[in-house]
């Protein structure tokens, strides 16, 4: 008798149902057995191509890296970009000139460039020792600086007041609103002298002549008919000690300041801190003169 694995046969005599039953058991294993293999080679068929993309991706990437490391290689081998390199880091450092170098750069390709207040101090320094030589490099573009307006616009204007002016006095009363304890109020008085150039100048905008002495004081003057030109500058600054402050209080345009002179100047300039609760005390100066105008002060103040 036939059989096929599909179909079960029925009962016969003499055992014939069994080696069928037996034959159909076996088939049905051979068939698992055999799609079970199947089913493994193409697991293995797709994880070993897996690996190998991998493995080609990774070397692809190896060689990305070497090629990076090489041009980096080159790039620090050249001395510009390591230079540049070391003035980065000095810029971290707080360093004056790196900083502007850098911001130099910055502003190469900037249409409109923009300046720190650290560089827009140092160019009203620069342009103030020179001004043509400031144009010249600004106008051939050797160094990027700001224009004049913008330096007028960090500085303010002035009505040229000599003497404790009313920005002065605003000054003093913001800074001893915001130093609330006695020992913040203690500060000294700094004295410095500044020679200028003895010429009478014509002043568009206030309308008036500058370049005379102008001390705001009531003293003795000699009464001539040609005007009195000034060649030093005078500026007061009060510095705080256990709280560091810088006040500009005064200035005075004098004409050979005689100690007896700069001794009544410093006592009208220390009236006014004085009497807004600040405990001033004179910086003593190593010069003849002033030394000699400084005993009486400090005898008033009981300075030492």
């Amino acid at each position: 008798m036939k059989c096929t694995a599909s179909e079960l046969p029925l009962p016969l005599e003499n055992g014939a149902s069994e080696r069928c039953i037996t034959a159909t058991v076996q088939v049905d294993r051979a068939v698992q057995v055999s799609s079970l293999s199947l089913v493994s080679a193409m697991d293995k068929r797709k994880w070993r191509r897996k690996e190998r993309d991998l493995n080609a991706r990774i070397e692809r990437l190896k060689n990305t890296i070497d090629k990076y490391k090489q041009e980096l290689q080159k790039l620090k081998e050249e001395s510009y970009v390591s230079a540049f390199l070391q003035v980065v880091v000095k810029v971290k450092e707080k360093d004056l000139a790196a900083s502007i170098l850098v911001e130099q750069v910055q502003n190469f390709a900037n249409k409109k460039p923009t300046w720190s207040e650290l560089t827009v101090r140092h160019t009203v320094v620069l342009r103030n020792l020179s001004t043509r030589a400031y144009e010249h490099a600004r106008s051939t573009g050797i160094l990027w600086l700001p224009c004049r307006s913008t330096l007028e616009c960090f500085m303010g204007s002035s009505r040229g007041e000599v003497g404790v002016t009313e920005l002065g006095k605003q000054r003093l009363s913001a800074e001893l609103a915001s130093r609330p304890s006695l020992q913040a109020r203690a500060c000294s008085l700094i004295v410095d002298e500044m020679r200028v150039k003895q010429r009478l100048l014509y002043h568009k905008q206030r309308d008036a002549f500058i370049g005379e002495v102008d001390d705001s004081v009531n003293f003795p003057k000699e009464t001539t008919n040609e005007p009195v030109l000034a060649n030093s500058l005078l500026c007061f600054v009060l510095n705080g000690l256990s709280v560091s402050f810088k006040i500009p209080v005064a200035y005075f345009s004098t004409r050979n300041c005689t100690g007896r002179k700069l001794h009544m100047l410093m006592r009208h300039v220390l009236k006014e801190p004085a009497g807004r609760g600040f405990d001033s005390r004179l910086r003593r100066l190593h010069f003849r003169w002033r030394r000699k105008c400084c005993r009486p002060v400090c005898s008033d103040l009981g300075a030492r």
